[in-house]
């Protein structure tokens, strides 16, 4: 984070709470992460829901979530239609194969949660060296250990001791 500023840091950490299951439905949109989690994405190779010799995703595959588009006829189907919204658009999700406009996955979104999971990793190395202190910046890391064991007199400044004449 270019800022040093936590609360960015900190916005990005509550986006991936809310992938993981921090939201209306307590519901991880990454397979095999959490209680409650996506198991039937819209995917042609990880359909083992539609066709059971495919195989399942693998952990860690995001799907695309809550759309109060209703877009699907798979979750029109089911009775939700944009006319009669009365669900919060964060409870529109499906967990189906068929429902490409909730459960579908891509490169598009899994490369970000790529970078995503790859960024909050480096700030909590840089956050476990500030000992926790979440408003410290990288340049509070500095390695002190030679200004602590240093005497006051190491401290004075000397620069003008060179030009002066003995006594």
């Amino acid at each position: 984070d270019i800022t040093e500023d936590a609360k960015y840091v900190n916005g990005v950490v509550s986006g991936m709470d809310y992938i993981l299951g921090t939201n209306p439905l307590n519901y991880s949109y990454i397979t095999g992460y959490g209680d409650y989690s996506v198991e039937n994405p819209n995917h042609r190779y990880w359909a083992v829901e539609l066709d059971k010799t495919l195989p399942s995703a693998p952990d860690g595959v995001l799907v695309g979530g809550p759309d109060a588009g209703l877009h699907d006829e798979y979750v029109r189907g089911l009775g939700m239609t944009s006319e009669k919204i009365t669900i919060p658009s964060q409870r529109c999700y499906v967990d189906d194969i068929e429902s490409w406009s909730t459960n579908g996955t891509g490169i598009d979104t899994n490369a970000a949660l790529a970078w995503v999971v790859s960024f909050i990793e480096d700030e909590a190395k840089a956050y476990s060296k500030n000992d926790g202190n979440e408003n410290k910046t990288p340049e509070d890391n500095k390695d002190t250990t030679d200004d602590e064991n240093k005497t006051p007199e190491d401290n004075k400044d000397t620069t003008d001791d060179e030009n002066k004449t003995p006594e």
